[in-house]
């Protein structure tokens, strides 16, 4: 999972149609970290400790 912070308002469709407010900090997978990425409405906030760790690991 990655965190996330919404850059405007949008519906998360995947979410039953939630208002993510702008600055709004939220978890999502990877892939659909990068397709909101793509689409202008999110930037990455942090990866999960969990990647970090496997690459120590």
């Amino acid at each position: 999972m990655i965190k996330v912070k919404a850059l405007r308002e949008f519906y998360d469709r995947e979410n039953n149609l939630k208002l993510r407010k702008k600055d709004e900090e939220f978890e999502v997978s990877e892939k659909r970290a990068e397709k909101l990425t793509g689409l202008g409405y999110v930037k990455m906030a942090e990866k999960a400790t969990e990647k970090a760790q496997e690459k120590k690991g």
